[in-house]
């Protein structure tokens, strides 16, 4: 394990181009292995093997003027990691070049940085935490096409088979998401400080929150799949705004004594699935100081008996039919908070996919009648 370097070693001057430059020595565990030259607003760094990782970014480039005048990072071949708070603050930093070499980038090595886009190397395969925390321009994160390790799918970052989403950008527009079916592992401060979602819903393929995954963004309400068993420390730390929680599993997850502080657990409302998950949150350590906890109702939708409109198989997997109908016909899909998940016209005899909803419990709209469907 790499050991924390409190600061560079001041090389001294050299002349590049005809102009005065910095020099440091920044690599690990050999501090000469990797050259880092400041020059007409870019740092150059180069070398082969890693660079340092320090605590915070007090003595890294010699103090704020330094730190403001670099505009340009350039990181060359033969570097493999950038180290923990490498670029912290270099709040004139817009611009950086990651080499395929590069494998790892540290915790909040480009965090409050002036960066308004970013590639990953086709190499990245490890990103630390808060890497691009308070970036407040960055809009753009992209992937090389050829990157073996993640993948970016509609902005988000995952693992190549999709099983760890690894990075919601906390500037990424829209103010919902649905996690796909394929995510098991939701990753240490992968929604952290995202301030336009206000509703997630997390899909019964999750068995893990990671450590402030969410923290500090600015939630209304969450849907916990069925499948969640852990929720890591600080999850929810600092949603300030969550009013509503529903948690599909029936056994309350293990969840970290700080997930939700400074979260007002009296003004938010905790839904579960049946009166005897009520009686097991009432009594599981943090769950229950929640001063509202309910079983989830499903008054927001209009469910009637229903005569002539029938949908098998029920419960369903991948697809189903509706009978009842013999012209094409407007059919509406919502959940159990009263979200429309899916929307089409529907032709008699013809199947409905829904194999990329999750599993649960939802509503499917015909011709003004409600019929209760569960998804498996």
């Amino acid at each position: 394990m790499k050991k924390f370097i409190l600061s560079a070693l001041l090389l001294g001057f050299l002349t590049v181009n005809g102009a005065m430059a910095q020099t440091w020595q920044v690599g690990y565990p050999n501090t000469e292995d990797i050259t880092a030259t400041f020059a007409d607003g870019t740092l150059t760094i180069s070398g082969t093997g890693d660079m340092q990782n320090w605590l915070n970014t007090i003595e890294v480039w010699r103090g704020h003027a330094t730190r403001s005048n670099i505009h340009t990072v350039i990181v060359e071949e033969g570097v493999t990691s950038i180290g923990n708070f490498a670029f912290f603050f270099c709040d004139g930093l817009t611009s950086v070049t990651i080499p395929a070499s590069v494998t790892h980038i540290g915790t909040q090595a480009f965090s409050m940085t002036g960066l308004t886009s970013i590639t990953l190397g086709s190499g990245v395969a490890t990103l630390g935490n808060f890497v691009f925390l308070g970036s407040s321009n960055l809009t753009s994160i992209d992937v090389a096409p050829d990157n073996p390790n993640i993948s970016l799918i509609d902005g988000v970052l995952f693992n190549k088979d999709q099983t760890v989403l690894i990075l919601y950008s906390e500037n990424k527009s829209g103010t919902s998401y649905i996690i796909p079916n394929s995510v098991e592992t939701i990753g240490n401060t992968a929604f952290s400080n995202n301030r336009n979602l206000t509703s997630v819903t997390i899909s019964n393929s999750v068995t893990t929150i990671g450590i402030s995954a969410f923290s500090g963004s600015a939630l209304t309400s969450v849907t916990i799949g069925g499948s969640v068993t852990t929720i890591g420390d600080w999850a929810f730390l600092n949603c300030t705004a969550l009013r509503s929680i529903v948690s599909l599993n029936p056994v309350p997850p293990a969840v970290s004594a700080n997930a939700f502080n400074n979260v007002n657990r009296e003004l938010v409302t905790l839904y579960v699935v049946s009166d005897e998950a009520l009686a097991l949150y009432q009594n599981a350590e943090v769950w229950q100081d929640f001063l509202n906890i309910q079983v989830l109702e499903t008054s927001n939708v209009d469910v009637v008996n229903v005569s002539k409109i029938q949908i098998f198989p029920n419960p369903v997997l991948d697809s189903f039919q509706i009978g009842g109908i013999t012209e094409n016909t407007l059919v509406k899909i919502i959940d159990t908070n009263g979200r429309i998940v899916l929307q089409q016209m529907v032709s008699p005899n013809e199947q409905i996919s829904v194999g990329h909803l999750s599993v649960g419990m939802y509503f499917v709209q015909v011709n003004g009648e409600t019929v209760k469907i569960v998804k498996r």
